[in-house]
């Protein structure tokens, strides 16, 4: 597992670790991702924000639950970006955001977005220069 950085208009970088929390290949593997994870949310002075990006079509996981509550836990801001919100009709979404309340998840700090919907990233493009 690798993370890879993209330099974002020389102001910052974003920072992907493709399958957190996901990741496959044995113990070994899955617990050496971790550690590394873990080293870079704690030991990384220059983190300002996290984004964990779910997808809008599934319910919260036990994983993406431990994922939330980890960051929680250490005080580290994040936001929720619920992603293909455009697949979803009304009603899908109010139960989702019913299921995030549920799950006590600060509905403040989520955004619904679509790569299909250009105007529903910019709450969250907003919200991020905000923390920046």
């Amino acid at each position: 597992r690798l993370l890879n950085y993209y330099d974002i208009d020389n102001r910052f970088y974003l920072v992907d670790a493709p399958g957190y929390g996901y990741a496959h290949g044995g113990i070994d593997l899955h617990r050496l991702f971790n550690e590394m994870m873990n080293s870079y949310f704690l030991d990384n002075r220059e983190l300002k924000l996290v984004l964990v990006l779910l997808d809008g079509r599934r319910k919260i996981s036990e994983n993406d639950r431990e994922i939330i509550d980890y960051l929680l836990s250490n005080h580290i801001p994040f936001f929720l970006v619920i992603t293909k919100t455009d697949k979803l009709n009304q009603s899908e979404k109010a139960a989702l955001y019913k299921h995030l309340k549920e799950n006590h998840i600060n509905v403040e700090h989520v955004f619904f977005t679509s790569a299909l919907v250009a105007k529903s990233l910019v709450p969250l493009q907003k919200a991020i220069e905000k923390v920046l």
